[in-house]
């Protein structure tokens, strides 16, 4: 929506200037922008939702590996103390 916008607001300023500019090219000179940058930002959050998602699997595995890592540390530990 805010590339639609921005995009409005420089047809208005280049239009007047253009000879050969019509109404219909402004139009969808405005809507196309809008319309890619709607698909852009559903493209970047969908991005953003797998990255989160990778990153907290990626976190819970390191959580894992830490609690192996204590599990081994105390059985090397008590191993140790043993003999």
């Amino acid at each position: 929506m805010a590339a639609g916008t921005f995009q409005a607001g420089l047809e208005a300023a280049r239009a007047p200037f253009d000879p050969l500019s019509t109404t219909s090219e402004v139009a969808l000179n405005i809507g196309a922008t809008a319309a890619f940058g709607a698909l852009l930002m559903v493209q970047l959050v969908f991005l953003q939702l797998v990255v989160l998602k990778l990153l907290k699997r990626l976190s819970n595995h390191i959580k894992s590996l830490w609690m192996q890592l204590v599990y081994l540390k105390m059985c090397l530990l008590f191993h140790l103390l043993m003999f």
